[in-house]
């Protein structure tokens, strides 16, 4: 709104007010309302500009290190056209929100107006809409909303720990089943692949890389591992260390597993997401380290027979300062007096 005189400066008042990080797309201008003021008998225009398509957002931080649980701040920013700054001001009202005032220069301004938005969309909970009045040039409008992770969990997540633990369960397999078990395993690494790659086109190409993806590239990795792990015990089985390729598999299968998600519990935790409690992921990380010494524990006392034959132990004999014989054990390759 302004008054009619501004028609004696400028042909267009409603001109020289614009959206600065418009990008492209449709600038709808409605139609010029004349309004009286009731208390003073002064003349002034309503006028009303519709953006439509993009709005550059390069002021603000687009942080996407902790993805998908993160949140974003869009924003406007709503100038004079210079130099018609010279001669107007930027006046912000306030109709549907609440607003905070100053007084500057006997006047009362209105300098943050905060709307009520609670809203959902393209996936994100939108918070508050609020503008602020920066000086008589500049008004800025943010809006903070938090991402909606679940649809992103049901799309990317779910299908790749599905995928993960085929990668796993191929070790529950008999040894002599080769072509399955390494089958699933490069099924499960190509399944991961595809849908990291289908991940990759949501995200910028710039910037630090997301735990999402880091999640992806962890369980890459430990399918590629699970590859390995089997190629291993082919071997010990083609030698006849039965009992070596049982351990192999028990490793590959419950300790590879639970390192797995101590090392994305910790990404994740090292990160200290605004959206995560950093108390729950601590207990999520103590759990995980306790859990992974735990299996390897268990795997190493029921398969304590095969790691002594996989260090086995020779005896020498020593004579004690009394000149008695006696006979001690010491691990294979340790050296002599």
């Amino acid at each position: 709104m302004y008054p009619s005189s501004a028609t004696r400066f400028v042909n267009q008042p409603r001109a020289i007010i614009d959206v600065e990080n418009f990008g492209q797309g449709d600038k709808r201008e409605m139609g010029v309302i004349s309004v009286v003021n009731p208390e003073t008998g002064d003349d002034a225009e309503s006028a009303s500009t519709v953006y439509v398509g993009d709005f550059s957002q390069a002021a603000n931080d687009f942080e996407m290190s902790c993805y998908p649980f993160d949140m974003k701040r869009v924003g406007l920013s709503i100038s004079i056209q210079k130099p018609g700054n010279l001669i107007f001001s930027i006046m912000l009202g306030c109709p549907h929100g609440d607003s905070e005032s100053q007084t500057i220069n006997g006047e009362t301004v209105i300098t943050k107006c905060t709307v009520p938005v609670q809203a959902s969309y393209v996936g994100f909970d939108w918070k508050d809409f609020v503008c602020e009045r920066l000086d008589d040039e500049l008004v800025r409008c943010t809006m903070e909303g938090v991402r909606q992770w679940a649809p992103l969990f049901n799309s990317y997540m779910w299908p790749s720990l599905m995928f993960s633990a085929m990668g796993f369960m191929a070790f529950t397999l008999d040894v002599k089943m080769s072509m399955p078990r390494v089958a699933t395993t490069m099924l499960a690494l190509v399944s991961v692949t595809n849908l990291r790659n289908r991940l990759l086109n949501l995200l910028p190409s710039a910037g630090d890389i997301s735990w999402m993806e880091e999640y992806f590239l962890v369980g890459m990795t430990f399918m590629l591992l699970n590859l390995a792990g089997h190629a291993v015990s082919f071997y010990l089985d083609s030698i006849g260390q039965k009992d070596l390729q049982r351990l192999v598999n028990k490793v590959n299968l419950w300790g590879m597993l639970s390192i797995m998600w101590l090392i994305i519990i910790c990404r994740l935790h090292v990160r200290q997401c605004e959206l995560v409690d950093a108390t729950a992921t601590a207990i999520l990380v103590a759990l995980s380290s306790l859990l992974v010494a735990v299996v390897f524990l268990v795997i190493g006392w029921h398969y304590r027979d095969a790691l002594r034959d996989l260090f086995p132990r020779r005896r020498i004999g020593v004579f004690s300062p009394d000149g008695k014989a006696s006979v001690l054990p010491i691990h294979k390759g340790a050296e002599e007096d």
